[in-house]
Order: structure tokens, then sequence, then C-alpha cells
């Protein structure tokens, strides 16, 4: 690989000197950073999760949640798997189901879970509230 001057060239007396000089400078930068470019474009960290596409999924931890005294905390995790918005949703014991979380993928804590109650999240595929993509039941142990 030849290494060109980036030092502008004196310009030829017939054309516009700063239209000739500019067009020759920004030549010579186009053909010494091509190689970098090229070189370097494999490299870097690999691809990041939500750029992965993948299966639908929704997660808590821990599950179940400990015994103690009082309401405990477990985080809930989700992945639409295509990068397209989804909601979370949740009830208890059956109960009407109210939205929790909106995002692609996400996590939020769920500092409410009681004993003796089924907490039931649901992901759904965008803002419709129709397709479920995922669930996963969420309980506390009892003493």
């Amino acid at each position: 690989m030849s290494v060109l001057p980036l030092v502008p060239e004196p310009c030829c007396s017939g054309d516009p000197p700063r239209t000739r000089c500019a067009g020759r400078l920004a030549a010579r930068l186009i053909v010494a950073v091509i190689p970098l470019v090229l070189l370097f474009a494999g490299c870097g960290s690999p691809p990041t999760t939500a750029a992965t596409k993948g299966p639908p999924s929704i997660t808590a931890s821990p599950n179940p949640v400990p015994a103690g005294t009082g309401k405990g905390t477990s985080k809930i995790t989700w992945t639409t798997g295509n990068g397209k918005l989804g909601q979370v949703y949740v009830s208890g014991d059956g109960k009407p189901e109210k939205l929790f979380a909106t995002g692609s993928d996400g996590s939020q804590d769920a500092p409410w879970i009681r004993a003796g109650v089924t907490h039931e999240f649901r992901l759904y595929a965008g803002q419709e509230h129709k397709e479920v993509l995922a669930s996963v039941s969420v309980t506390q142990r009892k003493d």
C-alpha cells in the first residue's frame, strides 16, 4: 500500500485553484481512510442483545420471592425478541390486568409480591393487548 502525502499539490494554472486543490485533498483523504475503515470493520464487541433476534421471554428473579415479613421484591425482565414494542401487564389472583411496563426489552422491580397471591406477568406484542408473547407467575414463599 502506498502512502500519499496529504499536502495539496500546486494547482494547474487553467483550473480554479481552490476547487482543484480541494478536490485533490479530498481524494487523498478518502484513499488514506478507506483501508483503515476496512481494517477495523470487523473489530469491536459482539452485537448487543437488543440487536440479536431471539424468542420473546419474560422472567422473574427471585421466583419464588423468599419468605419474610410483609411484601417481597422480584425483578421482572423481558424482551420481545425482535426489537419491537411490547407491554407487560400484571394481575394478582385473577384480578383485571394492569399495565406494569412498556418497551421492547427491559427490567423493573415489582416490590409488592405477597405470600398467598399468585402474580401473573404477561408480555404482549405492541400496544393492542391481544397477542401474549410470554408469561411468568411469581409467588412469595410462606413462612
